[in-house]
């Protein structure tokens, strides 16, 4: 009889924890459900900012603006070897 007992009081043990389990997962559901509609506003509100000129520095820069591709060396691109400044090394 004792053994049913132990047994009883685990398997309440194990309904308990899991009814927990089972609150916290809709509780994170609930959570990322407004995360991602926070993350989608943010995005819609910068979108309408990006494309109003009164707002300074929203505006993309000019490369990606154009339709053209940009002219010139890319980001990172080391000078040229010839130096023609005069300094010497």
């Amino acid at each position: 009889m004792e053994h049913k007992e132990r047994q009883e009081e685990r398997e309440r043990e194990i309904s308990s924890d899991f009814e927990g389990l089972d609150e916290k997962s809709r509780q994170m559901d609930e959570r990322t459900d407004e995360l991602q509609q926070r993350v989608e506003d943010v995005r819609d509100d910068f979108e309408s900012k990006r494309h109003s000129p009164e707002v300074p520095g929203a505006q993309p820069p000019a490369e990606e603006a154009s339709d053209e591709p940009p002219t010139g060396p890319g980001p990172g691109t080391p000078p040229d070897d010839d130096d023609s400044s005069g300094a010497e090394e």
